[in-house]
């Protein structure tokens, strides 16, 4: 298991996991390279059913001094809310 903060995901590959919370729940998540999520706080595993690696660019956000953005963050837990249509210039190297 391994912890994350308040944060936005950019896959840049196609994925295809099982993801465990901490609270043992599990379930299967397909996301598409390009696909961008708000991704709350939270503690889980992942076990990638996929032959590729998962490539992800992951932004974590600080702690709000009013708290106000963790309050409001809930509504919004692992939405889809963009497709990037060309991750090649995040691909680069």
């Amino acid at each position: 298991m391994h912890s994350h903060k308040d944060g936005v995901v950019v896959y840049l590959t196609e994925l295809r996991e099982i993801s465990t919370e901490s609270d043992g729940t599990s379930r299967r998540i397909t996301r598409h390279a390009g696909d961008v999520i708000w991704s709350p706080a939270h503690t889980h595993s992942l076990e990638n059913l996929a032959d590729t690696p998962i490539e992800v660019i992951e932004i974590e956000l600080k702690s709000a001094p009013d708290g106000t953005l963790h309050s409001h963050s809930r509504s919004l837990s692992h939405k889809l809310i963009a497709n990037v249509s060309d991750v090649s210039l995040a691909k680069r190297r």
